[in-house]
């Protein structure tokens, strides 16, 4: 598995935001209710990241060689599968 590139994701967050702002006008446009999301949303996105990075800190250290030990691979497996979700 490779790293994900920052261009990628720079790309998929730039097509993310054009699909979006289409698909919000053609709402308005045909005379439907703008799509407001709630606002917990970025207060869940954060915790969600912060609960992601303390699962995924120990795998890096041990890879890194600063801790003893094995990773255990289907812990790894989750916090990847976790983190590409």
């Amino acid at each position: 598995m490779t790293r994900t590139r920052s261009t990628t994701l720079i790309a998929l967050l730039i097509a993310g935001a054009a699909v979006g702002w289409f698909a919000e006008n053609a709402l308005v446009v045909s005379g439907r209710a703008l799509l407001i999301p709630p606002l917990t949303l970025g207060a869940t996105l954060l915790i969600v990241g912060i609960v992601l990075l303390a699962l995924a800190r120990p795998i890096r250290r041990s890879t890194l060689g600063r801790t003893p030990g094995r990773v255990d691979p289907f812990r790894a497996t989750r916090v990847v599968l976790l983190a590409k979700a």
